[in-house]
């Protein structure tokens, strides 16, 4: 009876040390997830940081970026030249590009603003540029004139001061001469008829006080019509405007 104790004794330290190898190995392998877990944290850790700190330069280069837009756009809205034009007839007078892609009207001593494309456009009619070059539009900065490549030697000269000294201190057939200069002998219309209402014009500020009685009548005969009737005319302009 003694031998089968034996076996019995021999098989349950098998089964202890099984027991015991697999509870090691477990405790093994939970170690082994415990530092995989921790690992991974860590490198989440690491992934959140690296993130966070991406975001952040993100962020940052989209608000230099921002900045530097906003800063280009100012610089060019400085930069951007802008044209001012005046016309001498009393309608007043539109101005447009051949395709009519831009089309402005200019009021009688009213000020017109174009930007540098829009005076480009224009001066593609060959109308605007010619009455430019006849002082009917004029620009309200000189120096306009030379960035539209008109010289002084190409332009007519239908300013206040040039036509106070004509009708005041020339005498009536000098005075004759000096009108089909400017209006090229009457061919020129819109020359003609804005020479004559400014000549009105400023007999009505009083500034022609000088001007001899010839030269009144010589005026008068010139454009065919009476300094007084055109003096009325525009008061009623006035009025409907």
């Amino acid at each position: 009876m003694s031998k089968p104790k034996k076996v019995e004794k021999v098989e349950k330290i098998e089964v202890n040390t099984e027991i015991k190898n697999k509870s090691n190995n477990l405790i093994m392998e939970n170690k082994d997830q415990k530092t995989t877990i921790r690992n991974l944290e860590e490198q989440n850790k690491e992934s959140l940081s690296a993130l966070e700190i991406l975001q952040k330069q993100m962020q940052e280069m989209q608000s230099a970026f921002v900045k530097l837009q906003s800063n280009s756009e100012s610089m060019q809205s400085e930069n951007k030249h802008t044209f001012e034009l005046k016309c001498r007839l009393i309608n007043g007078v539109s101005v447009y590009s051949p395709k009519r892609e831009v089309e402005r009207h200019i009021e009688y001593n009213k000020i017109l603003k174009l930007d540098e494309q829009e005076m480009e456009m224009v001066l593609k009619s060959s109308f605007v540029l010619n009455f430019l070059k006849n002082d009917v539009i004029y620009f309200v900065n000189e120096k306009d004139y030379e960035k539209c490549k008109i010289y002084k030697g190409e332009r007519s000269d239908l300013s206040d001061e040039k036509i106070i000294n004509m009708v005041t201190k020339l005498d009536s057939s000098m005075l004759t001469i000096g009108l089909n200069k400017l209006t090229r002998e009457k061919r020129e219309d819109a020359v003609t008829h804005s020479l004559f209402y400014k000549i009105v014009e400023l007999e009505n500020s009083g500034v022609l006080h000088g001007m001899p009685h010839e030269n009144r009548k010589t005026i008068e005969a010139y454009f065919k019509y009476k300094i007084d009737d055109a003096r009325m005319l525009l008061a009623n302009i006035a009025k409907i405007k």
